[in-house]
């Protein structure tokens, strides 16, 4: 018996999730499964994998369509006087398509990222995220109870354990209001940090030390002047 075979209900939680149709209770379910196997989560985690790879060649297959309709019409056979307006027509969409793979946009890489959940309960804010879902700077998330591990653009991994309040401040810096949280820093990120409200006012109260420092007045040197010798007169003898 495989891994999908044990856990058919897993996998249709898991489905759900994928398509945006788990309600509450069933997603109080799923992490009650989560949390009690570690087979489960590994399971599940696959499942997700590979729904994002299927979602990725289908958009590819998408993106391909224009230019495979292209190719049929070219092979369909025409007559004599359609074969310069379909030269025409094609030269037109060979530089639409130049046009479309060069301005294309990017996609842009989230800054911070959610990439695994256990048990995780979010309030407010939280609610909607999943795994897989950017987390947004300067926005404080609350998570009332379980762990979740948020990667970053840079290749650091923190997990947060709640209860716990925490923000991301931009990629090199997570602030924590309160609760765990633990960081593996990978080399070329050794700038990261972990701010705290005890980290802040320590900060604070060392610049309030260093602009109340008072600055030394500058040394007057007085100097008294010689008085200037006369040269001795010689007395004459009479």
């Amino acid at each position: 018996m495989n891994r999908s075979e044990q856990h058919p209900e897993l996998l249709e939680l898991a489905a759900a999730v994928c398509n945006g149709t788990i309600t509450p209770e069933q997603h109080e379910r799923l992490q009650q499964l989560l949390a009690a196997d570690p087979e489960a989560r590994q399971l599940y985690f696959d499942y997700l994998d590979l729904h994002l790879a299927l979602g990725q060649t289908h958009q590819t297959a998408q993106e391909a369509q224009p230019m495979m309709q292209f190719q049929k019409a070219l092979a369909a056979p025409v007559r004599r006087g359609t074969r310069g307006l379909l030269a025409a027509a094609a030269g037109i969409l060979f530089c639409a398509l130049i046009y479309y793979f060069v301005t294309r946009p990017t996609p842009s890489i989230p800054i911070a990222t959610l990439v695994q959940s256990a048990s995780a309960r979010f309030y407010g804010a939280g609610e909607s995220l999943r795994v897989g879902s950017a987390l947004a700077t300067l926005q404080e998330y609350a998570l009332k109870a379980g762990r979740v591990e948020v990667r970053f653009r840079n290749g650091v991994t923190a997990i947060v354990e709640g209860p716990a309040v925490f923000e991301v401040r931009d990629e090199m810096r997570l602030h924590v209001t309160y609760g765990k949280c633990s960081v593996n820093v990978v080399p070329g990120a050794e700038g990261f940090a972990v701010e705290t409200p005890l980290t802040e006012s320590s900060t604070a109260e060392r610049a309030l030390r260093s602009t109340s420092t008072k600055r030394a007045r500058p040394r007057s040197r007085w100097c008294r002047a010689r008085p200037k010798s006369r040269p001795l007169r010689r007395r004459r003898r009479c």
